[in-house]
């Protein structure tokens, strides 16, 4: 430290000065010398005073010669001036002696006052000492304070080593163990993953067997009834707004609708050649209305009989479920399940294509029958649309309703819609006058109007269908 270096230099310069002074055998030689010198100084001073006596004797003496001998007076003078001189000279050495002391004293004074302030200074240095060793013993302390705390700490470290790498082999072995429980954990997941699929696949089968082993129908047939007629009554609605709604004028008759209507079986040659005439307005509308009813009934029928809307997967359907009829002929109901299941994936496994696809066939066949009367605007189609366009949605919705209760909801028994064919001869058996006239067996059929329901391979009839007769145009 350097205030202790300090201090320890500062006491070895008084010690060597005090030491320099005297003669080394104690730290006190200094002040005896002092105390010696003044003693010397006072002896001295001493002598002066009988040196003093003697001349003042000798003075002395000479006067009383002078009294005794004053008529010698030659040799007393000399004599008196020896003793003057003599005196004289007493009294110069006794004040160089008296200079010299009070010199010496001054000497005395300035050593003594140095060794005052030298044992002041040491006295100081001492203290100083003191108070530095007070210092060090308490850093001492202290650093011997800090070294056990030091050691304390170490030993804790040491000891929190180890318990951190007892602790480390402890979360090691359980991360082992943690390994292993997940690894047993997945498995069991895996396994009741697989004994969730296998539970589905089961439950599906027996959904499956249980749809083909069920008897229940989810439609009655007087609510299938309800169905066909509420789409007699969309189809008669659309075309009597046609009708209604649509001018149409004496103009060149459309080949390609005419080709089309006949090439789909929509509609019979001679009824045709009725659409091309318009001698009579009131027939010729009378005409048009029977003939839209009639391509729009056969286009709800040929949707319904379709399994599929490709032709070549429709004949192949049609032709297995011939063959399983055949073979569960004493459970329709397994034919009936087979047939739901497999209508409702080929036909309708998008609903909204078949959906469009059937909205433009309606669409096209209208359009080839106004064609064909003589109605022929610049944007045909987009009037159609614009006019008659949620008819036409209407149309299509109850088709596909009617088409799905009786192809997927209804399995215990085979439902049918029917049409008469062209020129077939009138069987109220089988068929009702749309107009309602009383006409005898064997009028022919111009067309149907209305669809009618029957159950398959049977004579049960559940609904007739309506016709139009060909008599029915010539009043």
């Amino acid at each position: 430290m350097p205030w202790l270096d300090s201090s320890l230099n500062t006491l070895r310069r008084i010690t060597t000065e005090i030491m320099a002074s005297d003669d080394h055998s104690s730290p006190n030689s200094a002040l005896i010398k002092v105390q010696d010198a003044g003693m010397s100084l006072h002896y001295h001073d001493n002598g002066s005073d009988d040196n003093r006596s003697r001349i003042e004797t000798v003075g002395d003496l000479a006067v009383d010669g002078k009294e005794t001998a004053v008529d010698d007076d030659e040799p007393r003078a000399l004599a008196s001036q020896s003793h003057q001189a003599m005196k004289r000279d007493m009294l110069e050495e006794d004040e160089e002696r008296r200079n010299a002391d009070r010199e010496i004293l001054k000497q005395v004074t300035r050593a003594r006052r140095k060794a005052e302030r030298l044992e002041r200074e040491r006295d100081d240095a001492l203290r100083e000492l003191a108070r530095s060793q007070v210092i060090l013993d308490r850093q001492a302390s202290e650093i011997s304070s800090l070294r056990n705390l030091a050691k304390t700490l170490k030993d804790t470290r040491l000891e929190d080593m180890a318990e951190m790498t007892h602790l480390c082999k402890q979360n090691k072995a359980l991360e082992q163990d943690l390994q292993i429980v997940s690894g047993k954990l997945l498995h069991e997941r895996e396994q009741r993953e697989a004994d969730r699929r296998l539970l589905a696949t089961r439950a599906k089968e027996l959904h499956e067997t249980e749809m083909f082993l069920t008897k229940a129908d989810q439609f009655s047939g007087a609510e299938v009834k309800a169905m066909l007629q509420g789409l007699n009554t969309e189809i008669l609605q659309l075309a009597a707004d046609i009708i209604d709604v649509l001018q149409i004028e004496d103009s060149a008759m459309e080949v390609d609708g005419d080709q089309w209507l006949t090439g789909q079986h929509l509609i019979h040659g001679r009824m045709v050649q009725l659409l091309q005439t318009r001698d009579d307005s009131d027939i010729h509308a009378t005409v048009v209305q029977a003939a839209l009813q009639g391509v729009l009934t056969r286009l709800c029928r040929q949707l319904i009989s379709e399994w599929s809307q490709r032709s070549s997967t429709d004949d192949d359907l049609h032709d297995i479920y011939r063959d399983i009829r055949k073979k569960y002929t004493n459970n329709h109901a397994v034919a009936g399940r087979w047939r739901s299941m497999t209508r409702e994936s080929s036909k309708y496994s998008v609903v909204s294509e078949t959906e469009e696809n059937f909205y433009s066939r309606v669409t096209e066949a209208v359009l080839n029958v106004l064609r064909v009367a003589g109605w022929s605007p610049a944007d045909a189609k987009g009037t159609l649309m614009q006019t008659f366009g949620k008819r036409v949605s209407a149309i299509v919705k109850a088709a596909m309703k009617l088409d799905r209760a009786m192809g997927e909801g209804i399995t215990s028994q085979d439902l049918v819609v029917y049409t008469a064919h062209f020129d077939d001869h009138f069987d109220s058996n089988t068929m009702v006058d749309a107009y309602g006239n009383q006409k005898a067996d064997g009028d022919v059929v111009a067309c149907t109007c209305e669809l009618g329901l029957k159950v398959s391979g049977g004579s049960n009839i559940l609904l007739k269908t309506g016709v139009v007769l060909y008599s029915a145009f010539l009043t």
